[in-house]
């Protein structure tokens, strides 16, 4: 359905409404004898019916009906309309509340006729004075130097949130272009709106947006969100995203080491296999193989059998902080089953950190004792089997 079709439809459902809900509806006809209406004419009767419909939505008892009236009222305003509305949300004439459109997005589409306009409007009515920085948003996408001019008209806090605001707006930006609207904005090192441009450029083109990204990441260390971004990029593809992150050992040691931690286990929590096959595909230094109980431990959530078997494969000391890690977890949700596994096919003596607490979390109290039993030290023992009734 194409926009002008969508509004036909929408004008046509409101009326319907309007009509059904006992509403006092305009209609506009031209007959034979009826000269042609003037354009001032029809923007005159557009208006009106807006004003209709906005008004009489305030009391109709359905949320739907006063929203799709309300938008349909907002959409075909004039600067005059827009203005009588705000003036009656400020008097008490019309009631707020949690919908669509609420008055920021009134005055949102106000600075999307005339920004200027509604800037001077709001800024001059105490009631709407502290959403001025809302105009900026749209003002920023038609005018941006306009936009950048009228700052000054704006109190600390307004101006920074327009600032943070323009920059939202050019969010799609290239690096560079971004970087040096920021620099020309007064609270530039306030990095607010910086995810929003990194997640969009991520979005939009993983591969070339990363590397935007990163480097923005090297050239300004005090951010380290790379990894936020890269676990965004991560969502459609986890091995690039981790194969690129993977990059920055060499290029960017400093982000690496701070954030490659979070990136795995970023993208275990929601694709453990996925990033256990990473995993396994680098080479078996210290660093990585110590990840391997972190990544297990969030497999176990889905598959603990499968998580098992995998740690089954791990050296010595890497395999028993494995298991603990998949016991620890498995006991929150299936502890019977956790205890039968570790009684059948586990190693007791190298487990001795889990069983305390696997024993406790037994519902059968004959499970948790013998549990308790399998732990080596006398104190701990004593102490588990009082407290299971041992």
């Amino acid at each position: 359905m194409s926009r002008r079709n969508e509004t036909i439809w929408w004008c046509c459902v409101c009326l319907l409404l309007s009509m059904l809900t006992g509403m006092t509806v305009y209609r506009f006809s031209a007959s034979p004898d009826e000269p042609p209406s003037t354009d001032a004419k029809v923007q005159e009767a557009q208006a009106k019916a807006a004003r209709i419909s906005f008004e009489a939505a305030q009391t109709n008892e359905s949320r739907l009906i006063r929203e799709a009236n309300r938008l349909l009222a907002v959409s075909q305003a004039d600067e005059a309309e827009l203005r009588r509305i705000l003036d009656g949300y400020a008097d008490g004439t019309f009631q707020e509340e949690a919908e669509f459109p609420t008055p920021i997005h009134i005055i949102r589409r106000y600075a999307e006729i005339d920004p200027e306009a509604a800037l001077s409007y709001v800024l001059g009515h105490e009631h709407w004075a502290q959403y001025a920085s809302t105009v900026f948003l749209e003002w920023a996408q038609s005018d941006v130097e306009s936009a950048i001019a009228a700052l000054d008209r704006l109190g600390p806090l307004n101006r920074m949130s327009a600032e943070q605001l323009i920059l939202q707006a050019h969010k799609h930006a290239p690096l560079d272009s971004y970087i040096a609207l920021q620099n020309r904005l007064r609270s530039s090192n306030n990095d607010a709106a910086f995810p929003a441009w990194a997640i969009e450029r991520i979005r939009v083109d993983p591969h070339n947006g990363w590397s935007d990204v990163a480097r923005a990441d090297a050239d300004y260390p005090e951010r380290h969100y790379a990894w936020i971004y890269a676990s965004e990029w991560s969502e459609t593809d986890a091995v690039a995203a981790l194969d690129a992150f993977n990059e920055l050992a060499e290029s960017a040691p400093d982000t690496y080491e701070a954030s490659f931690t979070e990136l795995l286990e970023s993208v275990s929590m929601n694709k453990p296999r996925r990033a256990l096959l990473w995993l396994e595909g680098q080479p078996p230094d210290a660093s990585s193989q110590a990840m391997a109980p972190l990544l297990l431990r969030n497999l176990a959530l889905r598959d603990p059998l499968d998580a098992l078997n995998r740690a089954a494969f791990l050296p010595g000391s890497m395999r028993a902080e494995s298991e603990q890690a998949i016991l620890d977890q498995w006991r929150h949700f299936e502890p019977e089953q956790a205890a039968e596994w570790l009684m059948n096919y586990g190693d007791p003596a190298s487990l001795q950190d889990v069983l305390p607490l696997l024993a406790l979390s037994q519902p059968d109290s004959a499970r948790a004792r013998r549990l308790a039993n399998l732990i080596t030290n006398n104190e701990t023992r004593n102490e588990i089997l009082e407290q299971v009734g041992g």
